[in-house]
């Protein structure tokens, strides 16, 4: 005999937009001394590793430049501060423009071939 007996397993609903990749670059945040280390990146935004949290607050927009590994020269973004974790900060991307968007775009192509975050 088989059994189909079925267990409702609860699933976190996923919030995101856009799929995230594993993904390393470093970046600068403006007004932060030291580069930060880029963990993940998706079309919609990225997370950095950051231990110093007095110096962000949620909802805070700063420029940021990304050393895109596909791009000869790093991007200057603008991202909102959105989520904080004992590891980091997820930001959103905020008003990019076509060459922005373009380079973000090219890099995740590139390597979207990763495995995604689950």
């Amino acid at each position: 005999m088989v059994d189909v007996h079925r267990n409702n397993i609860a699933v976190k609903t996923e919030r995101r937009a856009y799929p995230r990749l594993d993904f390393h670059c470093t970046a600068k945040v403006i007004g932060i001394k030291n580069p930060v280390d880029v963990t993940d990146i998706s079309l919609g935004g990225f997370f950095f590793m950051f231990k110093l949290k007095s110096k962000l607050k949620m909802g805070q927009i700063a420029n940021i430049i990304l050393n895109l590994p596909t791009e000869n020269d790093p991007i200057m973004v603008k991202a909102r501060m959105i989520n904080q974790t004992e590891r980091g900060v997820g930001c959103a991307f905020v008003d990019l423009t076509t060459i922005q968007r373009k380079a973000i775009h090219n890099c995740f192509e590139t390597f979207k071939d990763t495995l995604p975050i689950g």
